[in-house]
């Protein structure tokens, strides 16, 4: 045997593997009794998966796993193994994709595209994009677009309020959704790092987004076919405009830490810990300026309700997404990480430059990080 084959049929026994690894996940976390099959990883280019119930097989084609995010195999492996609990479990026989199929993938929460027949992926990571969004919620978009331009504005007290104001519709559009009492449609949003750990100041930009952006984020691990090793990860979930929105707020506020940092330790000695505790310093600067207005924001987009009522129906819709998380991820450990820092210089500089951020649109046009509108593993849950 040649070494390249050698190293090819290794590479292929590592990829199933982390299949085996996944698989045994799944049906811990959604309690299904089933019986582990054969899992193989093919050469297919024309199918992403098959179940073959004759020989209890599993497989998945190595271009899904070379070519797509981690995420995206995982729904895949689901969809296959939708199709092995409707055959094992089942005692009647009907069409592939009929009924049976569509509650074991409800049951293990296939996203919604890979519960198809086609079986087609989305052009982007998140599960919804391929949904027309309702007019209002497009409307809601474009305004904010809109706005986000003004606060690009030379004068300070317009750019303020644009920011407050894109703050200000957004909670009054998830208000009368709860208050319509609209069924949401969740979606999901991945973010990967390629890293082991997450940097605390990292952490702490996902904090300030549960928080003031009306989503949830689960921090959890990535299988990288090309390195062969599992990565962080975070998965961000909401309605479609909130994931949207806080997706661009985190990579506005990542590409803001990164210029920021540069500006002050220009001409400056700096220690170890300076640039994390410098960033650190920067986002709860932030998360402290959108925290003296929260309830003044909240109280403006509930007028017609009362503050009570509006707290209320906050908490309303948050109980629904934490329950759709719950769903998600059945095994779930909720993390708070320290707010220790060393270099307390550092940390002030940072918490005084946070809070005199400013949201703006996009800080280059020649990327799609940090636009609002673009032209698998136990999870652990940070709160």
């Amino acid at each position: 045997m040649t070494e390249t084959k050698r190293a090819e049929e290794t590479l292929l026994r590592a990829y199933a593997a982390q299949l085996y690894r996944e698989y045994t996940w799944i049906v811990d976390a959604y309690e299904i009794p089933l019986r582990p099959p054969l899992i193989q990883v093919t050469e297919h280019q024309s199918t992403w998966g098959s179940w073959y119930a004759d020989t209890r097989t599993i497989a998945l084609s190595r271009k899904l796993i070379q070519d797509y995010p981690w995420d995206i195999v995982l729904e895949i492996l689901k969809h296959e193994m939708a199709h092995q609990m409707v055959s094992e479990l089942r005692s009647v026989r009907e069409c592939p994709h009929g009924e049976a199929f569509q509650e074991a993938c409800r049951r293990l929460h296939v996203a919604e595209w890979a519960a198809r027949a086609a079986g087609e992926i989305p052009d982007t990571i998140e599960p919804g994009s391929t949904r027309v969004l309702r007019p209002e919620n497009e409307r809601l978009l474009k305004k904010v677009e809109k706005l986000l331009s003004l606060a690009g504005s030379s004068n300070e007290h317009e750019a303020l309020l644009a920011m407050k104001r894109v703050r200000e519709l957004y909670a009054r559009h998830n208000l009368e959704s709860w208050h319509r009492h609209e069924e949401p449609l969740f979606v999901r949003k991945f973010i990967y790092f390629r890293k082991h750990r997450i940097e605390k100041q990292v952490q702490a930009i996902f904090s300030l987004l549960i928080e003031h952006f009306f989503v949830r984020v689960i921090f959890t691990r990535s299988f990288d076919a090309k390195t062969l090793e599992s990565y962080r990860a975070a998965e961000i979930v909401g309605t479609r405009e909130n994931v949207e929105m806080a997706d661009y707020v985190y990579h506005f506020l990542v590409e803001k830490l990164d210029s920021l940092w540069k500006a002050f330790k220009r001409g400056k000695t700096t220690g170890r810990t300076s640039r994390r505790d410098y960033q650190f310093g920067v986002v709860r600067g932030f998360r402290r300026k959108l925290n003296e207005e929260k309830e003044r924001v909240l109280e403006k987009a509930g007028t017609r309700l009362g503050i009570s009522s509006t707290m209320a129906l906050v908490h309303r819709g948050d109980a629904r997404l934490r329950e759709h998380v719950r769903a998600l991820h059945p095994i779930l450990v909720t993390r708070r990480s320290r707010t220790t820092y060393r270099d307390a210089q550092a940390f002030q500089a940072g918490l005084k430059d946070g809070k005199a951020i400013v949201l703006r649109r996009g800080l280059s046009s020649s990327t799609e990080r940090g636009r609002l509108l673009p032209t698998g593993v136990a999870g652990d849950e940070i709160g």
